[in-house]
């Protein structure tokens, strides 16, 4: 009867590892080919290392590409779809702009007047490199509250800034399974860029289309001296931008909207009716759509305004609490059709099929494992095979399901995990097979080797749960992560330390002999034979 029970506990948690494994690996496509179910393990986000990074060039107002202006000055790259060759135009950008290594910058931001020096001879020259350098940083500061794996800020041919961020692709993205969700990432990323390079200050206005001179708050008033900060907020799936407002902010603001007149005269009809409602939080000319009621008094000084996506959220803190600390950028990047933003997807720096090779090389790694556990201690060795693939298959839902990106130091920090668990089984079945050794009963011995285990497993665990927890809360972009992934991957290593306890007892069931079980025996029990 413990035969019978043994094995059909042993076949019931087998299958469901097999089934959750083939949800986690396996993709196929269903409804004749036209959809696809992609797989756990093809929808983790993966670092730069493996899906590559993407990049785009910020020009400042004033500063175009070689190959802009050579469309325009060059008669034999000029094509009736850019609309034809014009001269008239070509001798207006002769006139205005310079070559200044690969780009062309505007003769008017650098002090040249008809090709020559001005009186302050490259003075105001240095003074716009000086303000793009000063631009870096900032954008760079901001990039570096964006949590990403890893990114660049740099400046490029001394007048242009180069940014660099991870695609974030998913495998199935990355191989073109899933175009649109590639789309989507990229523009993603264009926006995210767009949004951390915006230069002006923030403004309420009582329409949500920029009109000039429409301010809500006079020039006199310091409006980022009304916000104490501006931050990231997201829970149960829900993003917003959370701002604090400061005493005064709090009692300018309710004075304000409760004293906006909300009517506006109709010249066309000389009728008096309610057109506007709202007051409009701008950075510069855009549009934030964060509102707040005329009329109304502000309930604290703690205010939650929803957006549409955790990106928008996540941006917008970051630009406006970047703002509101005085870290304004002086230059206008892509401002203009010309040099619109444009962003483009490289290569992973370890090829083209880094992820395919790394998932050869985990499968192989454990695969190993699952053979030396089997040589070692027969059926146990079976118990060990599923609890790695119990933890694998935990690791490979985290990554996907929480949203955990896969970069060569998280990855490591997963087979961390695995080692830890593989130390911690291997550790006890030799305590156990020196208490076997000894004489006990191989119940006795499994007794006897988790009591004098325990206080060492239960140690390590501890000291490494407090450590990753510090990291993971400290640290910031892919330090965190791996804190984090390790934090999880020692408390699976801890619970299947005790499920590996429970399964002893399942494959011990059905065996007769007390003193011998996967290979360990009683050395006085071979002797009296």
């Amino acid at each position: 009867m413990k035969k019978v029970r043994s094995a059909i506990i042993t076949s019931i948690l087998v299958a469901a590892v097999v089934v959750l494994a083939f949800f986690c690996v396996i993709s196929y496509s269903y409804s004749g080919g036209v959809k696809r179910f992609n797989s756990f393990v093809t929808e983790i986000s993966m670092g730069s290392e493996f899906a590559g990074d993407a990049y785009a060039i910020l020009y400042p107002e004033g500063v175009i590409s070689a190959a802009d202006y050579d469309l325009v000055v060059n008669p034999n790259t000029s094509s009736d779809e850019d609309g034809g060759y014009d001269a008239d135009k070509k001798a207006e950008y002769e006139d205005t702009y310079v070559q200044r290594g690969s780009v062309y910058v505007d003769r008017s931001v650098i002090g040249l007047a008809d090709d020559k020096p001005a009186t302050d001879e490259g003075t105001k020259e240095q003074e716009f490199l000086d303000s793009i350098e000063s631009d870096a940083k900032i954008i760079e500061a901001r990039y570096s509250q964006r949590n990403y794996s890893s990114y660049s800020v740099s400046i490029q041919d001394d007048f242009t800034i180069k940014v660099t961020v991870p695609t974030g692709f998913t495998y199935a993205e990355y191989k073109g399974y899933d175009e649109t969700s590639r789309s989507s990432k990229l523009s993603a990323i264009s926006s995210t860029i767009d949004y951390l390079t915006q230069d002006d200050g923030l403004y309420l206005r009582q329409n949500d289309s920029y009109q000039s001179g429409d301010s809500l708050i006079s020039a006199a008033t310091d409006i980022n001296s009304l916000f104490k900060s501006i931050s990231y907020y997201s829970r149960g799936g829900t993003y917003a931008v959370k701002i604090k407002l400061t005493s005064d902010g709090f009692d300018t603001l309710n004075t304000m909207l409760t004293g906006l007149d909300t009517s506006d005269d109709d010249d066309d009809d000389d009728s008096s009716t309610s057109t506007t409602s709202y007051a409009y939080l701008y950075v510069g000319e855009t549009n934030t759509n964060i509102t707040f009621t005329i009329g109304s008094e502000l309930e604290g000084k703690t205010l939650y305004f929803s957006t549409s996506d955790e990106d928008t959220a996540r941006d917008l803190s970051i630009l406006m609490s970047s703002i509101i600390e005085g870290n304004e950028v002086q230059n206008k990047y892509n401002s203009d059709e010309l040099n619109s933003t444009e962003v483009v997807a490289m290569t992973p720096a370890f090829g083209q099929n880094a992820a395919m090779w790394m998932g050869i090389f985990v499968i192989l790694a454990i695969a190993a494992t699952f053979l030396a556990a089997g040589i070692k201690y027969k059926k146990l060795g079976l118990v060990h095979i599923i609890i790695t693939a119990i933890y694998a298959e935990a690791i490979i839902l985290c990554f996907s399901l929480i949203g955990i990106q896969l970069t060569m130091a998280s990855l490591f920090m997963a087979v961390l995990g695995l080692a830890l668990l593989t130390f911690s089984n291997f550790y006890c079945f030799e305590q156990i097979r020196k208490e076997s050794n000894a004489g006990r009963t191989i119940a006795a011995s499994v007794k006897e080797g988790y009591k004098r285990t325990i206080s060492t497993i239960l140690d390590l665990h501890i000291v490494i749960l407090i450590v990753t927890m510090i990291i993971a809360l400290v640290g910031v972009g892919e330090v965190a992560a791996c804190g984090f992934i390790m934090f999880l991957a020692t408390i699976f290593s801890y619970g299947l330390y005790w499920f590996t306890r429970v399964m002893w007892f399942v494959m011990m069931g059905p065996s007769k002999d007390k003193y011998r079980f996967c290979g360990f025996s009683r050395e006085a029990y071979d002797n009296e034979d």
